[in-house]
């Protein structure tokens, strides 16, 4: 999930800042985007729907907030894996290869030879 941290009070020599949760894996690195921190972090499996908390350490650890956060209901495109879609891609290269070569035999076929 994308995390996004915007400090009106941002130490201009702090280009980094991390986030934590109960709800993450590990804590997030967010890096200075230019107007506000932006990172990455995944949700734990097991972290249920309804309100979190995280706690964002900024200004070379000087500064410590808690803000809450929502984690939606999983939808049906959250069961979609990568290995999924690596699965339809491949299947689907493989129909065009075979189309491909039938239809380079069937014109082999009907050319004439010299």
């Amino acid at each position: 999930m994308d995390v996004l941290w915007l400090d009106e009070w941002r130490d201009p020599k702090e280009q980094q800042v991390e986030v934590t949760s109960t709800a993450f894996e590990a804590p997030a690195k967010l890096t200075f985007t230019g107007r506000q921190y932006a990172g990455q972090a995944r949700l734990r499996k097991d972290a249920s729907p309804g309100q979190a908390s995280a706690r964002v350490t900024s200004h070379h650890g000087q500064s410590v907030r808690t803000h809450n956060f929502w984690i939606d209901e999983p939808s049906i495109a959250d069961d979609i894996t990568t290995w999924s879609t690596a699965k339809i891609l491949l299947a689907m290269t493989a129909v065009v290869i075979a189309l491909g070569g039938g239809w380079y035999l069937y014109r082999a076929r009907r050319l004439p030879r010299k």
